[in-house]
């Protein structure tokens, strides 16, 4: 105990030691430090369970583990890369890579900068500070000088591309395209994306049991592994089930060579949940890895004839991001409130907005659609007028579940 006066006397006090010595902030012995924790242990349940978990760690494991999980899975993959560029840097500049000095630091910020090959190469640079801590060496640089590193990384970068909206008339050209059980999969998986406003990868950890039905009309769908969230949250979204529309409509049911697409989310996550579970897969997306998905994805819209390198984008014009894209600007183009969409998209930041901005500047990109509970929550689609009610009328049992 070396929290000062206060600390010590009050761990001798529960040790039993009321020597001078100790009540005026002698350091407290060994064997007492023992003796106060398990006092203590003995009063606290919780402080005794803490002991017993902990008693096989040791501390080094415990401090790397923390360390471990101050970074995301996919932050760690771009750490790795960033080690064999900074050491080529160190190479050319012949400076010693381990432990970093500033000359090495700084040199390969400027080959980053000069290079523009990477949408954010501040990740690349912190990526390096990380991997130096992780083999032990700390660097005791003025956060000053860390900052001004970062500035200069950033400073004139072009806007973060964006990506473009997976539109219902884009899902049914590759819908039209679908020619494989796969295939089929792959574009419930898109539209059940587009419902529950997720990135398209998000599926790869839906399992059949996450997706339950809470009425004939009504399904809840449990989504975990959130890209970007800390702790381990669910959003489990309830959605009713939407009438069909007629034939030629925008939102009409999709077509495809292995049978129709109801653009309804109770059937469509129950023909997820079907074919899952008739295939015997684990997950909904039969798929495994999200670089199989992916290709997946990029094969599809081949198919469709729908390019994805665009002349003067770095990056691809539709992603995983698309299907995430696509549902805000539907649901704030029906009307509904920045607060529930945030809530539904799990967002805490001002994202809404960010994807909102291309419907600010396009308002014809997506049509009227409130496709996410149009009747529970009529009054909140402000401004929908006859789109809500067109959806929340009186329904007609449709194809599908």
């Amino acid at each position: 105990h070396r929290g000062g006066a206060g600390t010590a006397a009050r761990s001798a006090r529960a040790a039993g030691n009321s020597s001078p010595s100790a009540s005026a902030g002698a350091c407290v012995p060994s064997s007492a430090c023992h003796l106060h924790v398990r006092s203590a242990a003995a009063r606290d349940p919780a402080a005794f369970r803490l002991l017993q978990h902990v008693a096989g760690v040791s501390p080094e494991a415990a401090v790397a583990g923390l360390r471990n999980a101050r970074t995301a899975a996919s932050t760690k993959a771009t750490y790795r890369a960033a080690e064999p560029l900074y050491e080529a840097s160190c190479l050319r500049g012949q400076l010693p890579p381990w432990p970093p000095s500033r000359d090495s630091l700084e040199l390969f910020a400027g080959y980053l900068r000069e290079s523009a090959a990477f949408a954010a190469p501040g990740v690349y640079f912190w990526g390096v500070v990380e991997s130096a801590r992780a083999r032990g060496h700390e660097l005791a640089f003025p956060k000053a000088w860390f900052d001004g590193v970062a500035k200069g990384l950033e400073r004139d970068l072009p806007e973060h591309e964006q990506a473009a909206p997976l539109t219902i008339p884009l899902l049914r050209r590759l819908a039209a395209s679908a020619t494989s059980e796969l295939d089929f999969t792959l574009v419930l998986s898109l539209a059940g994306a587009i419902f529950c406003a997720a990135r398209s990868d998000c599926f790869l950890h839906l399992r059949p049991e996450d997706i339950q039905d809470v009425a004939p009309d009504k399904v809840r769908v449990v989504l975990r592994h959130l890209k970007g969230e800390v702790r381990r949250e669910v959003v489990d979204p309830v959605f009713d089930r939407l009438a069909p529309q007629p034939g030629g409509s925008e939102f009409a049911d999709l077509a495809t060579p292995l049978g129709p697409v109801r653009l309804c989310p109770v059937a469509v996550f129950r023909a997820l949940r079907d074919r899952a579970l008739a295939a015997g897969e684990r997950y909904v997306a039969q798929c495994k890895t999200a670089k199989k998905l992916s290709r997946r994805f990029k094969h599809l819209f081949g198919r469709a004839q729908i390019e994805l390198a665009v002349p003067g984008r770095d990056r691809a014009l539709y992603s995983m991001h698309s299907t995430r894209v696509a549902a805000v600007c539907y649901l704030l183009k029906a009307g509904l409130s920045e607060t529930v969409v945030s809530v539904l998209c799990n967002w805490s930041s001002d994202q809404v907005r960010r994807y909102g901005r291309r419907l600010a500047l396009d308002p014809s990109s997506v049509g009227l659609w409130p496709f996410y509970n149009p009747a529970s929550l009529a009054g909140a689609y402000a401004g929908a007028g006859s789109g809500v009610a067109a959806s929340s009328g009186k329904r007609k049992r449709g194809r599908g579940a």
